[in-house]
């Protein structure tokens, strides 16, 4: 059923400003410009639009009205919808359509607490992940500056009519205080500040998890389709948000992007995601967890394997033991190349069965643990007699 907006207040609410600028980035043009205002047309139809000069002009709201319905008949959208874009031209908008079942426009209380902090999850993780400029498989947990004012800045939206539509608003341009202008890596028109970043980056890394997801539901493992090194933004973090959007009810859900009027963007399309690429996709997140590295930690235990093929190369060995800093961690070997002087200090507490501590980065390698970056290799004791 079609349904107008009529509220005088919604319609008044932008200024022609606005419109202006919202048609102008739909591939309107001005055709006629009179004292009281601009006829407006494109070559998509032989719809014309007439745009009052002022808000403060009789019988604006009825003009907005009749814009409001060319514009959604032309793209095939409600009129709700166009209102908010026009309404919010200056910022990126995300929506996130839950599919719940039970009537419309409507979702359990629950499922909505449990989704909504999901969004927040995702949103996050791509600010963190522009923030730090290289990929990690685990983002930290502690952040400030841009990312901070980022999500101060971000905004929801009420949610829109249809299954059930959260609205996330992100800043750009002038509109956020994190402004930053660069390069736009894909083409030369286009210009990108941190909050345009932000939006790319989610954009790209969801995308990407949602095609590896399908890809595994279709038969392709996990390890192949999210591969040793994921795509940039791609992380347990945003992993996980996306599964708590779904909810713990696996509510379906889709995606939508929508640049700024005001800075165009590349060409995007809906990301859909269901119940079953949803729980791939809190696989993966595990998977990235537990093979990211943990750094600056300690392996305690026994060395029980000596490798060195030559003089001239680094001499490897396992130590099999846990993590002083988690001792609930399960017991396993980890491998580490060791310098000459460590590596004779190993042979010896080889020999004597003593304790050894090694303290550095642990990363997973296929099956493998392995300690890297090593800041200090010592052994502790011999075990008593």
């Amino acid at each position: 059923m079609e349904v107008h907006v009529t509220d005088n207040e919604a319609l008044t609410a932008s200024p022609p400003d606005d419109w202006a600028t919202y048609l102008a980035a739909a591939g309107w043009t001005p055709a006629i410009r009179e004292p009281g205002g601009t006829e407006w047309i494109t070559d998509r139809s032989d719809e014309t639009i007439w745009l009052p000069r002022s808000a403060q002009m009789k019988g604006y709201a009825s003009r907005v009205a009749q814009t409001l319905r060319v514009l959604s008949q032309l793209q095939g959208r409600s009129e709700s919808e166009v209102l908010f874009d026009v309404t919010h031209a200056s910022y990126d908008v995300q929506r996130l359509r839950l599919a719940p079942a039970g009537e419309p426009g409507t979702v359990a209380l629950a499922d909505g607490s449990d989704s909504l902090a999901g969004i927040k999850k995702w949103v996050l993780s791509g600010a963190i992940a522009t923030a730090l400029g290289q990929h990690q498989l685990v983002l930290p947990t502690r952040w400030g500056g841009s990312v901070s004012t980022f999500m101060q800045e971000s905004k929801l939206a009420a949610p829109s009519e249809g299954s059930f539509i959260w609205n996330v608003i992100t800043p750009v341009g002038q509109r956020g205080a994190t402004s930053l202008p660069l390069e736009y890596e894909d083409s030369g028109e286009f210009t990108v500040d941190f909050g345009r970043k932000v939006t790319l980056t989610l954009y790209r890394a969801t995308s990407t998890v949602k095609d590896a997801a399908q890809s595994v539901v279709q038969g392709t493992s996990i390890a192949e389709a999210f591969g040793d090194n994921p795509s940039p933004g791609v992380s347990a973090n945003l992993c996980e948000g996306l599964v708590e959007t779904a909810s713990a009810s696996r509510l379906p859900y889709s995606v939508d992007f929508t640049w700024a009027a005001t800075n165009a963007g590349p060409p995007t399309s809906r990301i859909a995601f269901e119940p079953a690429e949803i729980d791939v996709i809190q696989d993966a997140a595990r998977d990235f967890r537990n093979r990211a590295p943990r750094e600056n930690v300690t392996i305690q235990g026994t060395v029980v394997r000596l490798v060195r093929e030559s003089r001239l190369r680094p001499g490897e060995v396992t130590i099999a033991g846990v993590m002083e800093e988690d001792w609930e961690e399960q017991f396993g070997h980890f491998w580490v190349e060791l310098s000459d002087e460590d590596y004779a200090l190993a042979v010896r507490a080889h020999e004597d069965r003593a304790i050894v501590r090694a303290t550095g980065d642990v990363s997973r390698v296929g099956n493998r643990r392995r300690i890297t970056s090593l800041r200090s290799f010592a052994v502790q004791s011999s075990p008593p007699s």
